[in-house]
Parts: C-alpha cells; structure tokens; sequence
C-alpha cells in the first residue's frame, strides 16, 4: 500500500504530510490465492476489492488508511500497519 499526494509518498508505518491535494491509496495484493481486501480508514471500511486498488480520499475524509486482507473463507491473511495522513 501507498498513498501518494502533491508528489510526496508514504508506506505502511509512515505519515504523509499534504497541504490539502487529494490523497491517492494504491494497493496490490499477490501470494492470496482468491484473497479481498478492504481499505479501513478512521471511518471504518470505505473500499473492498480483489487484485489491486486505486482509491482517493482527502484530510477531511480520512485520518488514516490501513488495509486488511482476507482469505477466500474469510479468514485473517494480513493486517497492514496504517499510513497516517495529516
């Protein structure tokens, strides 16, 4: 996962800085046979997808953004650390 706004970066773990652009979140899921995955912000889950994502958000939206992915049973693949946007 990375969000990316007014040509700065941010991963997992990391906070991006934005002076008020609009936020893009990419996220690519491999090594999940038949995975989901759902975006999770401050707001509870705003996206749910297969594969990869694009999804955009603002600083009004979202404080941050976390993704969850889960197996074809639902059970817990993954569980990333947030991307803090401020």
């Amino acid at each position: 996962m990375t969000a990316t706004a007014g040509g700065r970066s941010a991963g997992t773990g990391e906070v991006l800085a934005f002076d008020r652009e609009p936020i893009e979140v990419r996220v690519g899921v491999q090594g999940v046979p038949d995975a989901t995955f759902a975006l999770n912000t401050d707001r509870g889950r705003v996206h749910q997808s297969t594969g990869s994502a694009l999804w955009g958000t603002d600083a009004a939206e979202s404080a941050f953004v976390r993704v969850e992915v889960r197996n074809a049973d639902g059970s817990m693949a993954a569980l990333s650390n947030p991307v803090w946007l401020r």
